[in-house]
């Protein structure tokens, strides 16, 4: 089983199809994180 997806992730590796998918992701949950933030922080000073 781990043998097989080191393999896989070797071959996927080549092709940087995970590379773009993991950075896409991380993109987006950085963006998401960073504008909840934002939106606590407004939240919390209205009720201030």
């Amino acid at each position: 089983m781990s043998i097989s997806l080191c393999r896989f992730l070797r071959l996927t590796r080549k092709s940087g199809i995970v590379e773009k998918c993991v950075t896409r992701l991380h993109i987006f949950f950085s963006v998401t994180l960073v504008l909840l933030i934002c939106i606590f922080g407004i939240g919390k000073l209205k009720a201030l």
